[in-house]
């Protein structure tokens, strides 16, 4: 029961902060520069859902059957060592691609610079969803719900207002998405 307080006050918090970020982005970008945002973020949920190819929830999934160190081990390192190319590959294709991506899929090239910001937050955001993976397979409730639900919107509605207050475009926008994930890592691999 705790842990489903915990877990269920995590998600209030995360939707608040992030519905509270997309609203003051759209109150302060013009309708295009936020409709670039959103195309990126877009981007980038589709990059992180191909690279991964599931190898998270499998971690999940697989982590929790046997108590033997080695084998859990194994199974972190089986997940990585799938994860670790397809998500470089499909970040790398993502940015060297963002001109095709903008002008044929979404007919603006003006959005092929937040594109390319958007790639280089793939292995970040694949980083942070592979630990929230493997930390559900360890069954821990806790450090989850502060990676997934605190850390990353929290520092991703603090990066973005403070964008936002020094009047950055939907660059400055996209690179607090980045700081966001990268920070969400770094807290997920520690």
């Amino acid at each position: 029961f705790k842990g489903g307080v915990f877990v269920l006050l995590g998600l209030v918090f995360e939707l608040g902060l992030s519905f509270f970020a997309k609203l003051l982005m759209a109150r302060v970008l013009p309708k295009v520069e936020y409709g670039y945002v959103s195309v990126g973020v877009t981007v980038l949920n589709v990059a992180v859902a191909l690279s991964l190819l599931g190898v998270h929830s499998g971690v999940a999934r697989y982590l929790p059957r046997s108590d033997n160190p080695a084998y859990q081990r194994g199974v972190i390192l089986s997940g990585l060592q799938i994860a670790i190319p397809t998500v470089v590959f499909v970040s790398l294709g993502v940015f060297f691609t963002a001109d095709i991506l903008s002008t044929r899929v979404f007919n603006d090239p003006s959005a092929e610079p937040i594109i390319r910001i958007f790639a280089f937050s793939v292995p970040f955001f694949a980083a942070v969803k592979f630990v929230v993976g493997t930390i559900q397979g360890t069954k821990s409730t806790i450090p989850k719900v502060i990676i997934q639900n605190i850390a990353v919107p929290g520092s991703r509605f603090v990066f973005v207002f403070g964008a936002l207050y020094f009047g950055l475009s939907s660059l400055g926008v996209s690179y607090a998405y980045i700081s966001s994930y990268g920070l969400g890592a770094i807290v997920g691999i520690y």
